[in-house]
């Protein structure tokens, strides 16, 4: 895992049972009438308009918010995207045009934040699970949980000790600390709403979204519908070959060759588990490419502040993107351990616009306009992305399934998430060896031993050796998918990526 990338399929929202607790039922109450929820309930849906700096970008922003839980956010600028949740979908729409259903932490993390502005999370019966982390004194407005039912997520909510409203609220996850700052609340003929969110990761990256004005909309439930994906920024010229020229490093690390602003500057790792585009400072100085913005990218057991480098167009194989945004990273550890000069990453922007298929132990890779392509090996099966990483359900020793995400840019077989380890207990009566593993943020620890069988893709792999992560931050420590999916199993197959239409195939290497 070069940039980030359920313990099992996510479980229906469900709702969780009406508090019980008398004061926390009184005292949530309380919350209901200060935010003037019910207010939204009468009159809803409301639009709000305003400013935003999204990652480092400034652009327009817009949030229409229904009494019934359902959002829509627009984020300009030119990092700008589309957000929307219709009930029962959530789905988003990037600058590149692709549309995808978030689920696991992306589909939680955004109902929460969402529904404690709109105050959808005080609606009975609960949609969400709250307990008391502290009770409310003179001093102190009182400090909830909050999660969805059954779902690993949890957040921390603050509330003001004078108005009841929330203040605050942290998520403590492997990616670090996050934390929403709501403030200057408008009243809006009786419902309250914070005209100013701050959201601040890491030390210094900060996001903020400033509402100037907030109207009640009728009617327009097409606000909240899925769209079609488009083709806005990608082109595929029928008449080059779809397979791209490659070298396999000893490692087994798969490397392409494309085109950047007309020039090959060197080789790109053709990346499952790259979760965007990304291209070594120095090269991206030599093609005078625009920098902007900042980003916190987050590795298999780190993370590291970055900032984006804009490229006029990328060509690999019969594909051109146009426009695209590229993170900037210090990536001279893979060209010491590759043993070439590497350039880049091509990652999530080119699994998203394309079909790509990759035989990570041979000299193969085709990319393919996902309009015009038929599968000739193997069969589809689900595709689910959880932050832009591909994941597959996958069994092992015990009858044991779930989610691990597909990871082309990673070595070994596969490596369980520290979350995992945990909570089933990998490590009980097995023989074990520590080991480092590492990439952008740095290096962690995992524990070495041998499962009694491995099953992904109608293949079993047979006391295969694996490793165990010990690492607190980064991918490897994803509580949402048991672990990471490396060369060593993919190497058996031919795999065919196809973003677009959520799927992907797993066919016998040929």
């Amino acid at each position: 895992m070069i940039v980030t990338a359920l313990l099992a399929l996510l479980p229906g929202l469900g709702l969780a049972p009406r508090a019980t607790d008398a004061r926390l039922a009184d005292f949530l109450e309380g919350v209901r009438q200060a935010t003037g929820y019910p207010r939204l309930q009468a009159k809803g849906p409301l639009e709000l308009l305003g400013q935003t700096r999204y990652l480092g970008d400034e652009g327009d922003y817009r949030l229409v918010l229904a009494p019934d839980g359902r959002f829509r956010t627009f984020i300009g600028g030119r990092l700008g995207e589309i957000l929307g949740y219709d009930g029962s979908c959530l789905w988003r729409q990037e600058r590149i045009g692709s549309v995808h259903e978030l689920k696991l932490e992306e589909l939680d993390r955004n109902l929460l934040v969402t529904w404690v502005q709109s105050g959808h999370w005080l609606h009975e019966p609960y949609p969400l699970s709250i307990r008391w982390i502290s009770e409310p004194t003179r001093e102190r407005g009182g400090v909830l949980e909050l999660g969805l039912q059954d779902a690993p997520m949890r957040m921390q909510l603050e509330l003001d000790a004078g108005t009841r409203l929330p203040s605050r609220l942290i998520h403590r996850s492997e990616s670090g600390q996050t934390t929403w700052s709501f403030e200057e609340y408008l009243d809006v003929e009786g419902f309250r709403f914070p005209r100013l969110v701050r959201v601040r990761a890491g030390s210094s990256l900060e996001d903020r979204y400033e509402i100037s004005s907030a109207s009640w909309v009728q009617g327009k439930p097409e606000l909240f519908e899925k769209p079609t994906s488009t083709t806005n920024h990608v082109r595929f010229d029928p008449q080059v070959p779809a397979r791209v020229e490659m070298e396999r490093t000893f490692t087994g690390h798969l490397l392409v060759q494309p085109q950047v602003n007309g020039k090959h500057v060197g080789w790109f790792l053709l990346d499952s588990g790259a979760a965007a585009m990304v291209i070594d400072g120095s090269v991206a100085d030599e093609l005078e490419m625009p920098a902007f913005g900042e980003v916190l990218a987050v590795g298999g057991s780190g993370r590291a502040q970055a900032r984006f480098r804009e490229a006029s167009e990328i060509t690999l194989g019969p594909m051109t993107l146009e426009r695209p945004y590229l993170i900037e990273l210090d990536i001279a550890f893979l060209s010491s351990i590759f043993g070439v000069e590497v350039a880049g990453i091509c990652g999530y922007d080119v699994f998203a616009q394309a079909v790509v298929e990759m035989e990570p132990a041979s000299d193969y890779a085709a990319i393919h306009d996902p309009e015009a392509f038929e599968l000739v090996h193997g069969s589809w099966q689900e595709l689910i992305l959880d932050e832009r990483i591909p994941c597959v359900k996958a069994a092992f020793e015990g009858d044991r399934s779930g989610l691990f995400k597909i990871d082309t840019g990673a070595n070994g077989t596969v490596t369980f998430h520290a979350p995992a380890v945990d909570r089933l207990e990998l490590l009980e009566g097995r023989e074990l060896k520590r080991a480092k593993t590492g990439g952008v943020g740095g290096f962690g620890e995992v524990l070495m031993g041998d499962l009694e069988w491995f099953s992904l893709g109608q293949h079993r792999f047979q006391s295969p050796t694996v490793a165990f992560s010990r690492t607190e931050i980064g991918g490897l420590a994803d509580p949402y998918t048991l672990g990471n999916l490396g060369q060593d199993f993919l190497s058996e197959f031919r795999l065919t990526f196809d973003y677009r239409h959520g799927r992907l195939a797993f066919a016998p290497r040929h």
